[in-house]
């Protein structure tokens, strides 16, 4: 219900414009109803009223539906080739890739937030109080969350490398960790 359809060159000007009330796949073919045509030519409009006429697109239903996919709903191996069907088709996958990457990344924050959580734990001990302990698990846990957004965000936008942007947050708080663990150490 409700279909306008173009038709551009590869100079992207406009030839035609069909506008319909509905249009239906009926045996391998697009049927159009109830619609006007206008035909741009040397400056001049044609118009034409469409009461039931067939419209050459090979595309059926599923190759025009468009809907995206969202990554999270997607199991790694369909992420995977939806992202090869995305560059086949010509469309950017960044974002896809670095949602990619993130399904491998992402996982590896409970490893992050022990080698975090040991040096509070050996140096407080428990001489400090549950709500400092609580208190420091939401502030990083937070903090994390932050940076992981911030850096897949710029992935997103193409100023950072899928694969970097996705093991950032990760390489970042795990850095911190391991130099606080050092730090207990000595």
């Amino acid at each position: 219900h409700g279909l306008t359809l173009y038709e551009i060159d590869s100079n992207f000007n406009i030839h035609s414009r069909v506008d319909a009330m509905e249009a239906r796949w009926i045996m391998g073919k697009w049927q159009v109803t109830d619609g006007i045509k206008r035909q741009f030519q040397e400056g001049i409009i044609k118009t034409s009223v469409i009461k039931n006429e067939t419209i050459p697109i090979k595309e059926g239903p599923d190759e025009l539906h468009g809907t995206e996919r969202l990554a999270d709903e997607m199991s790694f191996a369909d992420l995977k080739g939806y992202i090869a069907e995305l560059k086949m088709d010509g469309y950017d996958a960044t974002r896809y890739i670095v949602d990619l990457h993130g399904k491998i990344a992402f996982p590896f924050i409970n490893i992050i937030m022990v080698i975090l959580g040991v040096p509070f734990a050996l140096k407080t001990g428990r001489h400090s109080g549950m709500a400092m302990g609580i208190g420091l698990s939401v502030i990083i846990g937070f903090s994390y969350w932050i940076v992981h957004a911030i850096t897949t965000s710029i992935g997103y936008n193409g100023f950072m490398p899928p694969v970097i942007a996705a093991w950032s947050a990760n390489l970042i708080f795990g850095i911190i960790g391991t130099l606080m663990f050092l730090n207990v150490r000595q």
